[in-house]
Formats: C-alpha cells, sequence, structure tokens
C-alpha cells in the first residue's frame, strides 16, 4: 500500500502528516491528491507517520508528487508574502577579479561563485497552472506590473520542453522523484547546489572587482624559456609571476 506524507483536507488544505497529533487526526476527512480518494492517518510509534489510501485502490505516484509540488510551492511562496519571509534562490553568477589587471594585464576569472536573491522583493503574485503566451507554467511568479515572470516546473517525469525552454522565459525546474526533493521547497532556499534544482535563462551581470586584494591563488599556465632555449610550461599565481617580473 502507498504511504504518503501530504494530503488534502475538506477544505482543500494541505496537510503534512508530521502536523497532526492523535487528538486531532479524526478533526478532518483526508483526502489524496493523486487519485481523489479517502485516506487515513496514520500515527503508529513503530513506522514512520504516513497517509494510507482507506481502501486498496490504484493511484498515480506521478500524478501525486506533481500536484503537491505545485501546491507546497504556491502555499510556502504564499506564506512568505504573507508572513513578509523571504523566499531566496542561489545561482552562479560570472565573478573576475581584476586585482592585477592594470599591473600585469590579466585578470582572474572565478568559477562556481554564487548569488543569493530574495523572490519576494521582485515578485509578489504567484498562481497554479497560469497561461502566459502559449505556455502554462506550473506555477507562475510574476509582480504587479507584469513585465517580470518566472515559471517554476514540477518535473516528475518530464523536463520542460524546448520550446518552452527557448522562449526565454526564466524557469526554475525543480526534478521530484520522491516526497525528499521537496526539502528545498521547504527551507524556502533553491540553489544551484540542489541537484534536483536547475536554473534555465537566468542572466545575472557579472561582478568584476579586486577580491584577492593581493593575495592570488588562481594559477596560470604560461610559458618560459629555460637556459637552452627550451620551451617549458609551469603554472603560476599572478603574485608569484609579479615577483619574478
Amino acid at each position: 500500500m502507498i504511504k504518503y506524507q501530504y494530503a488534502k483536507d475538506q477544505n482543500d488544505r494541505l496537510i503534512d502528516i508530521s502536523s497532526l497529533k492523535e487528538r486531532n487526526r479524526n478533526d478532518f476527512k483526508f483526502i489524496c491528491v493523486g487519485c481523489g480518494n479517502e485516506l487515513i492517518a496514520k500515527l503508529g510509534r513503530v513506522k514512520v507517520h504516513h497517509f494510507a489510501h482507506k481502501k486498496v485502490i490504484t493511484c498515480s505516484g506521478e500524478t501525486y508528487l506533481h500536484t503537491i509540488g505545485k501546491q507546497l510551492f504556491f502555499d510556502t511562496y504564499t506564506k512568505c508574502l504573507n508572513e513578509q519571509k523571504p523566499f531566496l534562490i542561489e545561482i552562479y553568477r560570472k565573478t573576475t577579479c581584476n586585482h592585477y589587471k592594470n599591473e600585469l594585464g590579466h585578470s582572474c576569472t572565478l568559477t562556481r561563485q554564487t548569488q543569493q536573491f530574495d523572490l519576494t522583493q521582485h515578485f509578489d503574485k504567484v498562481s497554479i497552472e497560469s497561461r502566459e503566451g502559449g505556455f502554462i507554467a506550473d506555477v507562475l511568479l510574476s509582480n504587479s506590473s507584469g513585465k517580470e515572470k518566472i515559471f517554476v516546473e514540477i518535473a516528475v517525469t518530464h523536463s520542460s520542453s524546448e520550446e518552452k525552454i527557448n522562449s526565454n522565459y526564466r524557469i526554475i525546474e525543480l526534478e521530484i522523484q520522491s516526497e525528499d526533493d521537496f526539502e528545498p521547497i521547504k527551507r524556502r532556499c533553491l540553489s544551484v547546489s540542489d541537484s534536483n534544482v536547475k536554473f534555465k535563462n537566468f542572466k545575472t551581470e557579472e561582478r568584476n572587482t579586486s577580491i584577492c586584494n593581493g593575495n592570488c591563488r588562481v594559477k596560470h599556465n604560461f610559458f618560459t624559456l629555460d637556459n637552452e632555449g627550451r620551451c617549458l610550461l609551469r603554472q603560476k599565481t599572478l603574485v608569484h609571476i609579479k615577483k619574478d617580473s
């Protein structure tokens, strides 16, 4: 029998099994979002708490995960807006250290530098299954001006189509294989460091400034000639190159 962490109550609210106690387990009628049939709350002392179907029935785990992902994101983001809490994303930003640019004519391009943004500061509207242009977003983030939009896609078995990606809309895609993959949503931070979170068509301004303060640790390849005129490949930081010049 399938075990689920989430269900909806008779008021269509999303319920996490971890929020239920023995004293209030019978206060609600629980409905499966995957098949629409009734669930019961299992709150035993030995097994992990979960919802189970009241009757043995065929249920689509794919539909369950996709529906829960959309609703969980919508509920979490809406709560952030109402309570003025941040909902963050972390994306890569091209960063260049120009400390030795004028002196040596070279800059260091740094990799895997991240930049953090609070989505609630830019997008004050959230909706489920909204049409935008010729596409339908699982969750659509937008602002009051209507000029900025982000698609949030819950990918259980299918990733975003090539047409949607090529539309240049910014897309946050969450690859969901199990309920554990909802964790980035629950902690209100979607990061490039999360293996199941993908950012498509996001562009950030390049950061070009002195980062190393003269203590460069990035090694560069360059050629030198030895005493016999042979060309040798060496690796040195800009600090050592400056000392040798």
